[in-house]
């Protein structure tokens, strides 16, 4: 039983160290890589700011499980949603962020960080 319990416990932290080091590594500026989608995304600990297309949000977010959340919380956007969830991964380097849909099958928008 002691066994089972120390490997859960070890898990748990594992889990969420990983959680925490991509709540770290995302922090900073992030700019797309495409002519055709001009998007400029700086996370902050507690606010994510969104230049797209000339327009200007500000929105709460979090990571969690490979997942990005993202509520709008004043701003303008050009999506009428003011929520998000995309599905998220980073270069081996860490310098490039690949965002997806959740109905996509592939990563179609890479951000460099800058």
């Amino acid at each position: 039983m002691k066994v089972l319990t120390t490997i859960a416990l070890f898990f748990i932290l594992l889990t969420s160290c990983s959680m925490n080091n991509d709540k770290e590594t995302v922090l900073g500026k992030w700019n797309s890589t495409t002519m055709h989608n001009k998007t400029a995304m700086h996370f902050y600990k507690d606010s994510l700011i969104i230049d797209k297309f000339g327009l200007h949000s500000v929105n709460a977010w979090k990571m969690d499980n490979g997942k990005l959340y993202i509520k709008r919380t004043a701003g303008e956007s050009v999506s009428p949603q003011t929520t998000s969830t995309l599905d998220y991964k980073f270069s081996n380097k860490n310098d490039t962020l690949y965002l997806k849909s959740p109905k996509d099958s592939i990563f179609q928008s890479k951000y460099v960080k800058n």
